[in-house]
């Protein structure tokens, strides 16, 4: 009787716990951008606001964007994807129509956007350890092929 009560001890007050917390991945959530914090190339105006909404669905991760562009226009992006590397359907960018995200540590990704079987842009992704900063460094080369990269900073609403 004694080694089941050990049993249920450690996995009520050790393993379970422990359990959840792996199982929470730092990017669900609501994140908003901090325009003031973020770089944009000279060439692209910064976006009025912008609104990114990470969901668990099942065993694959749902992606919503809500933004406003500099001149006011509203505009909304969406996908669904996995962390194994390979391309996903994307609705409404006009930037990419597929997007592939490998994890690189618990706290960071590895995006690549494809437009047309082209690479459009690579990207990585870090959460701070508090949970509460995600920052996107975007890279891409503008119309006249110079690089036009950006580093985005959202604040954890969510």
């Amino acid at each position: 009787m004694r080694p089941f009560f050990v049993i249920v001890f450690l996995w009520t007050t050790v393993l379970n716990p422990m359990q959840l917390v792996a199982q929470r991945d730092p990017l669900l959530g609501t994140w908003r951008l901090n325009v003031g914090a973020s770089k944009f190339p000279p060439d692209l105006n910064a976006p009025q606001s912008q609104l990114r909404i990470f969901e668990q669905a099942g065993d694959a991760i749902k992606y919503r964007s809500e933004s406003i562009d500099a001149s006011g226009t509203a505009t909304t992006s969406s996908y669904t994807f996995r962390y194994d590397g390979k391309d996903y359907p994307v609705l409404g960018s006009r930037v990419s129509d597929t997007i592939s995200v490998r994890r690189l540590s618990d706290r960071s990704w590895e995006i690549i956007e494809h437009k047309n079987g082209v690479v459009a842009g690579r990207s990585s992704r870090a959460v701070s350890d508090d949970g509460k900063r995600m920052t996107l460094t975007v890279i891409r080369t503008n119309a006249s092929g110079e690089p036009a990269n950006a580093v985005l900073v959202f604040d954890r609403e969510r």
